[in-house]
This record gives structure tokens, sequence and C-alpha cells, in this order.
């Protein structure tokens, strides 16, 4: 399934050099659309059934960093 998340700064602006997303714990290439602050992953092969957890990371562009996690099941 893709996986998206939403990664903006009501303040100063995220800067897009930090927007970095984890899938169980390994960093995967998300392509990320700083205009629209979608941040988005289309795993090239179907995600094993079970539980996986997906991280966010990003900082604004004064270094002020936050991060966001999701876990979510693949029934089998």
């Amino acid at each position: 399934p893709p996986i998206s998340a939403l990664v903006v700064d009501v303040g100063v602006g995220v800067d897009p050099a930090t927007v970095e997303m984890l899938l169980d714990g390994k960093a995967v290439e998300a392509s990320y659309v700083a205009s629209a602050g979608e941040l988005g992953y289309l795993p090239s092969a179907p995600l094993a059934a079970g539980r996986h957890t997906v991280s966010v990371t990003a900082a604004d562009v004064l270094g002020n960093r936050g991060s966001r996690s999701a876990s979510f099941t693949i029934q089998g």
C-alpha cells in the first residue's frame, strides 16, 4: 500500500533536506513535495503480513526537530 504523511511547519517552514521516513526502522526512499507538505512512499514489493511501523522525522529551517510514528497491520 502507499504510505503518506503531511509534513508542515506553520512558522518558518520545513527544511526539505531533513525530511526522512523509516519503515520498520529502515530508511526508505520517500518523496517530499515541499509546496504541499506531502511525503509519500510506495513499497516496491508487497509488505509482509503483520504489524509495521512508519516513522517520520523533520526539522524546520531553524533546526527544531519533530517526529511522529504510526503502526498498521497487513492482513495475511
